[in-house]
């Protein structure tokens, strides 16, 4: 191995979170002695409230440098774990316990702890048989060269007590211990139950009261035993005294006697005073009444002017803070040593994983042998543990599982170990619901084991090694979440990964997949070989390809292990189950170089974990050593290791980093690889060092975005609609479910051809009129009529004469009109025999008589998805090879995929040529970008039917319910049914014989799984089938024509010659008429003619008569002829 340890180690500074180390956890009733060789607390014991048990811990804190500790026993003995004990701290450095109470009662044992040997013993007292007590004060003191310990109330297990016992800590040259039982006399107090004692000058001083005892006498009084008359009385006081109280702590310094805080059970009242009584004065004062600082049930520990309050609990809440009070300040502020502060049990072979800007832990086993399933999250940010309130499916606790993390946001774990089961179980866990969800599989699952490792990659998980104790796994699995199902994949690999306590990551792109392993065991012993995995898909499954790519001596077993941007880095781990390396490496991907780049000999851990947020990388738990080796205990502290110096930028930024300081990835933005990207419009995100897209959360419903990088969205008026994902509001128009368009029937050219011929009469029958109105008007032309008189033979003729041909005007007028109707009509045979000659009959039949091949020329998906949250095309605007057409039980001669995207609409267009449709078809959408989820879906299914030039087509649209969208694996469904059709003629029109499809809707569609906004990037892709189904019927369209030339020939024959007839009748009909009105009118003409002429004659004849009369006939005739 390369070791560049003098060079770079400098470089890197480990510090802890806290600076003050990881405290105690929250727990009341502890109890504290100040250690002035180490100049540190030590508490011991106490009720932990996270672990609900009693326990006997020695926590300590170093005021020097001002961190936390433990202090681990070395003994087999431990003693139980106890709560409101007495404690003191001997000159020969043993800390000694008394009493107190334990889970199942109260403790009447003494238990000594040596600091050097660290080993705890059973102590056994002489003298008086004190009972053991609860709930009692205690204090240390040296009375007449000898040092005691006085225990005054409490309750035992005959009642509660008011006796003074002496607990005779040591005496010189002698090494045992001695109890006696001070006498009552004077003014006895009443039994109490945690009161306060001091010493102050040969006498014992007593605060408190008898709670809930209905005698409150004196219950603010203060009392002082003698030690030197053995007699109890009550002080005189001369001034306000402080309120009656319980749970506090009384101190002596600098010749007075301070009171801290304390309760009133019985009427629930947190006294949060401090008080001051003066021995010479004999007076109280009132020091301070700051409600914020109650606190009681804490460790106290006196050192100097300081006192030291640790733990604790108040009304609502229980502490794991240090604070300090100088009784010389004189406004008594308390000062925060150390804040309360949650943090996960110490635990080891756990899962560690950053999601944001968050350190997320999950498992692990405790130094105890307790077992743990909860989560944990650290913020970078606020520096702060949070444990979460996790829902569903929760693991049962266990350790040394593979687990991996999901495009930056969800966790996976498989299989581990717990002391009563091995598991081969797998869950999926939420991060933003904080939900557990089961993962089974639907065909076979690996056999249960441990220390394994687990890698994702695309919605599969793949799983390398592990063992069950008895054996040695060489297989790698793949667990593929679309379809819930376990593969071997490794089965061809010539190289066989059988290890367990190794680690492995996984490195890849659009061109490969590779999965490095790393340390481990395996039946020959620690694995010493850096190997390298090739993932390949083929044919839609996964093979494998293991290689050796290093032997460097990298031989760690359960050490830490991270991928930061194709740089691995690697820390600590055991070597032979006994030592542990103190060492950061880092392994370059590309030159394959191993070097170990910093040393922690101090802090080197087994079966932590590593992460990396920025440049600094974070170890948190695992077992500790001493020296460099496994002791067995187990820490939760947690480290960052930074670099100091790295002005070269050795080290890549995290990924959800990004800059050369690698600052948090902002809001609006996510960062992979180095490089910053941003959310899509329609999308934003509101947290901080996103690692992939799918952080990038869609609007939520009647919500828009219409920009780049957007931390928040806009929302929308009253009466705009904007469905999960939109860019801008729209207008809500309602799509029907369902629309079809089937061939329509036969109906030839009918009605054309009405149409046209009725027009056609209208404007003959115009002309005609118009004509005829201007013949008889014009003479010449009516005389000319006759010329083209085809009814010479029609005419009538005279009885009594010579028949005679003759043509007449009227003969030729109806010529006109015959030669017009005969037009018309031979017009009309004419375009019906060309046009509409065909007559059309359909029948259904069955599928299995249907003797012809049934194939379509065109069968034609158009699928929409409406407010789609991914690409749909590249920047070739083409399909996105992410998102799938897969078809089956259809043939054709080729097909053709097209996509398309209108804003946020993704529209995919699929044709198949010369398609034949088996019993059952399916064309099945996969949508599978990270962001693919939809607010609607619409499928057009066409198919050239047999009847040519026509299709047959169906519209369907899905909407989901109100504020979801479509996406997760459960796919939407629409079904169709196909009806085979054929198509024959006899009519040159059309192709003698064509095949195709009816479609038709089978069912009602079913939509597929659908999320809400906030839990849109959990569930994976977009999925839609197209189910097609034959029917077992076939429909036969046979279209004949009605007449034959011959027929039609003959038609138009008689008809003409028929319509000829026609208008002979008609003519003559007219003509007759015509004739008998012309004859009436001559001869009204010539009477009237005749009648004029003989008026005339009769006037002439009458001026003649009468002029012959007066005049000669000269002037007569003369006259008349000039009239």
């Amino acid at each position: 191995m390369l070791l560049i340890f003098l060079a770079i180690v400098q470089g890197f500074k480990i510090s802890k979170i806290p600076e003050s180390g990881t405290p105690p956890t929250r727990k009341y009733g502890s109890k504290a002695v100040y250690d002035p060789e180490t100049n540190q607390i030590i508490i011991f014991g106490g009720y932990s409230v996270s672990q609900g048990i009693y326990v006997s811990n020695l926590d300590t804190f170093n005021l020097t440098g001002g961190f936390w500790d433990k202090i681990y026993p070395q003994s087999a003995f431990v003693p139980p774990g106890l709560k409101s004990s007495g404690i003191f701290l001997r000159n020969d450095r043993k800390i000694f316990v008394v009493f107190g109470e334990k889970s199942d009662g109260i403790s009447s044992d003494t238990y000594s702890f040596n600091l050097d040997t660290r080993i705890w013993k059973q102590e056994y007292l002489s003298g008086y048989p004190i009972p053991g007590l609860k709930y009692f004060s205690y204090t240390s003191f040296t009375f007449s060269s000898n040092t005691y310990l006085a225990l005054f109330g409490g309750a035992s297990h005959i009642g509660r007590s008011n006796n003074i016992y002496l607990y005779f800590l040591y005496r010189i040259n002698q090494n045992t211990l001695s109890c006696s039982i001070l006498p009552q006399n004077g003014q006895i107090p009443e039994s109490m139950i945690y009161p306060s004692i001091s010493f102050y000058e040969d006498s014992l001083y007593v605060f408190g009261y008898p709670a809930f005892y209905d005698n409150m006498t004196n219950a603010d009084s203060l009392f002082r035993y003698n030690l030197i008359l053995e007699t109890w009385e009550i002080v005189n006081v001369l001034s306000e005294k402080p309120e009656p109280r319980i749970l506090h702590y009384s101190i002596i310094y600098n010749n007075e006697m301070y009171l801290l805080y304390g309760a009133r059970i019985e009427n629930s009242l947190a006294i949060s005073t401090i008080w001051k009584y003066n021995f010479s004065s004999l007076k109280w004062t009132l020091l301070a009444n700051n409600t914020d600082d109650y606190v009681d049930n804490y460790a106290m520990a006196l050192v100097g002017s300081t006192v030291y309050l640790a733990l604790g609990r108040n009304e609502t809440n229980y502490y794991n803070s240090l604070y300090s009070l100088n009784l010389e300040d004189p406004l008594y502020n308390k000062k925060t040593i150390s804040q309360n502060y949650d943090f996960p049990t110490g635990r080891k072979n756990h899962c560690a994983m950053v999601i944001t800007d968050y350190l997320w832990i999950f498992g692990g086993q405790s130094e105890d042998g307790e077992f743990f399933n909860d989560i944990w999250e650290f913020s970078f940010t606020n520096l702060w543990w949070t444990r979460k309130n996790a829902n569903g499916d929760i693991p049962e606790p266990r350790e040394l599982f593979g687990c991996a993390l999901i495009m930056g946001v969800n966790i996976y774990i498989f299989g581990g170990r717990n002391n009563d089961k091995i598991y081969n179980d797998g869950f999926y866990y939420q991060t933003n619901v904080n939900l557990w969800v089961t993962l089974g599989s639907l065909n076979f699952s690996p056999s249960p084991r441990y220390d394994l490792c687990a890698v994702y990659y695309q919605y599969n998980i793949f799983i390398v090694g592990g063992t069950d104790e008895t054996n040695i796994f060489d297989e790698i699995w793949d667990y593929d979440y679309l379809n819930s199902m376990f593969y071997i994949i490794s089965k061809d690999d010539e190289y066989k990964i059988s290890l367990y306590g190794h680690k492995c990551v996984i490195i890849s792109n659009d061109e490969f997949i590779n999965i490095y392993t790393i340390g481990g065991k395996s039946i020959a012993g620690p694995n010493e070989k850096f190997l390298k995995t090739q993932v390949v898909l083929k044919d839609n499954y996964f093979t494998t390809n293991t290689s050796v790519i290093s032997s460097e001596k990298v031989n760690l077993n359960h050490a830490g292990m991270i991928n930061s941007n194709n740089q691995l880095f690697v820390i600590f781990g055991s070597k032979w189950d006994f030592y542990i390396s103190p060492s950061l490496i880092m392994i370059d991907i590309e030159s394959f170089n191993i070097s170990e780049i910093a040393s922690f000999p101090n802090e080197r851990r087994d079966g932590s974990s590593l992460v990396q947020y920025g440049k600094e990388f974070y170890v948190f738990g695992g077992g500790t050593s001493t020296d460099d080796l496994i002791d067995n205990h187990i820490s939760n502290t947690l480290f960052k290791i930074t670099p100091e110096d790295d002005d070269n930028n050795l080290y890549n930024c995290s990924d959800g980093t990004t800059g050369e300081n690698c600052e948090p990835c902002p809001t609006g933005y996510y960062c992979l690889h180095l490089e910053k990207m941003p959310c899509n419009k329609g999308t934003f995100s509101n947290q901080i060092s996103n690692v992939h897209e799918v952080q990038c959360i869609p609007c939520d419903y009647q919500f828009y975005n219409d920009k780049l990088g957007a931390s928040y969205c806009n929302q929308c008026n009253t009466n705009d609609f904007c469905p999960i994902g939109s860019i801008s509001p729209v207008l809500k128009i309602t799509v029907p479910a369902y629309k079809t368009s089937q061939p329509s029937a036969y109906t030839g050219k009918t009605s054309y051809i009405n149409n046209l011929i009725k027009n056609l009469w209208i404007i003959a029958g115009v002309l005609a009129s118009v004509t005829t109105f201007m013949l008889i008007l014009i003479r010449s032309l009516w005389n000319k009529l006759k010329c083209i008189d085809m009814y010479t033979d029609a005419h009538e003729q005279e009885l009594d004469k010579p028949i005679i041909l003759r043509k007449t005007s009227v003969g030729g007028l109806f010529t006109i009109y015959f030669i017009i109707i005969a037009v018309i009509s031979a017009i009309g045979l004419m375009m019906n025999y060309i046009m509409d000659n065909v007559q059309e009959s359909k029948s259904l039949i069955p599928l299995v008589t249907l003797d012809e091949f049934v194939s379509a020329k065109n069968i034609i998906v158009i699928t929409e998805f409406l407010v789609y949250g991914g690409y749909c095309i590249n920047g070739l605007g083409e399909c996105l090879s992410y998102n799938v057409v897969n078809d089956a039980g259809i043939l054709f001669s080729s097909r053709i995929v097209k996509c398309y995207k209108y804003g946020k609409i993704c529209e995919i267009h699929v044709n198949y040529k010369n398609a034949y449709i088996e019993k059952e078809a399916k064309i099945q959408f996969k949508m599978k970008e990270n962001t693919s989820y939809s607010s609607g879906i619409t499928v057009n299914i066409s198919a050239s039917s047999s009847i040519p030039d026509e299709i047959s087509s169906i519209f369907v649209s899905l909407y989901p319910d109100d504020n979801k969208v479509f996406r997760g694996k459960t796919s939407s469904a629409v079904y169709f049914e196909l009806i085979p059709s054929v198509f024959t003629s006899e009519s040159s029109n059309w192709p003698s014989l064509e095949t195709g499809y009816h479609i038709a809707l089978q069912k009602s569609s079913e939509k597929g799984f659908q999320v809400t906004q906030d839990l849109v990037n959990i569930e994976p892709f977009l999925f839609l089938d197209v189910n097609l189904a034959l029917t077992n019927t076939g429909l036969v369209t046979q279209r004949s024509n009605i007449y034959t030339w011959f027929i039609f020939a003959g038609g138009v024959l008689g008809t003409i010659f028929g319509l000829m007839e026609t208008v002979s009748m008609f003519m003559g009909i007219f003509e007759g008429h015509y004739d008998s009105c012309k004859n009436k009118l001559k001869e009204r003409s010539n009477l009237l003619r005749v009648s004029v002429s003989k008026k005339n004659l009769r006037c002439n004849f009458d001026e003649i008569t009468d002029l012959k009369n007066e005049n000669d006939g000269t002037f007569i005739i003369s006259n008349y002829r000039t009239e």
